[in-house]
């Protein structure tokens, strides 16, 4: 069993500071998965009053969506191509804990349309439809 077996984030081409999710629960390829990100006050992408910017928000829908998106086995080595209706609900602050979930929609060529959410205490705080492109592996 290969690393990238045991931990879905080994499929991701992000690595610290760039790997924006914390753990991955669950995955079922091309279907859907389900992760977390710990907001702390010492993460540097947390502003001085302790706000986690709306724009870091959808980079970790689209992280996890690469991971729902990816054939089994896979790695997932997509860029965002689109993001539609991108919706924030109120700040993400340092000691939130955000519940991400990322469904694949539809799958066209090298393409994915996913939507994904971030929740945070069962509340809804940010959604977004995206377009993901999955590169040929070199």
């Amino acid at each position: 069993m290969s690393h990238e077996d045991q931990d879905p984030l080994a499929r991701l081409p992000h690595r610290h500071p760039f790997l924006l999710l914390d753990r991955v629960l669950l995955v079922e390829p091309r279907r859907w998965a389900v992760g977390v990100r710990n907001v702390t006050r010492n993460d540097p992408l947390v502003d001085e009053t302790g706000v986690l910017a709306p724009v870091v928000l959808a980079e970790i829908m689209a992280q996890l969506a690469g991971l729902a998106g990816a054939p089994a086995g896979a790695a997932a080595p997509a860029v965002l191509a689109r993001l539609n209706r991108f919706r924030c609900r109120g700040p993400i602050v340092a000691g939130d804990r955000l519940l991400v979930a990322a469904r694949v929609a539809r799958c066209f060529g090298a393409n994915v349309v996913a939507r994904a959410a971030i929740r945070v205490s069962g509340r809804p705080r940010a959604a977004a439809e995206l377009v993901l492109h999955f590169q040929a592996e070199r």
